[in-house]
């Protein structure tokens, strides 16, 4: 934040030494805090459970139990099953 009296400087000239000596009196050095880090476990975790990502991992599980087998012989193949046949170079054959 600038200080109460700042004034227009000139890119090419830039600040005088009086007035950069007394805008270092008045706010102090040019400095950025230093923050605290995190470790990368943490960074990890919470990159896993906030909101939206929870959103997918419930999608994903709904999913996976839409597409579980009943325990009867399943004729159709999985979802699963389908998207890796669809890969170039994989025939994929009708009734399977």
């Amino acid at each position: 934040m600038p200080s109460e009296g700042s004034v227009h400087v000139l890119p090419r000239e830039g600040l005088s030494s009086a007035e950069a000596t007394r805008r270092l009196a008045a706010d102090g050095p040019n400095r950025l805090p230093s923050g605290e880090r995190s470790p990368v476990a943490l960074l990890l975790f919470r990159e896993l459970v906030h909101f939206f990502a929870l959103m997918l991992w419930a999608a994903t599980g709904l999913a996976l139990l839409a597409d579980a087998p009943t325990g009867r012989r399943h004729r159709r193949s999985s979802a699963l099953q389908r998207s890796l046949r669809l890969r170039p170079g994989i025939p994929c054959r009708p009734g399977e």
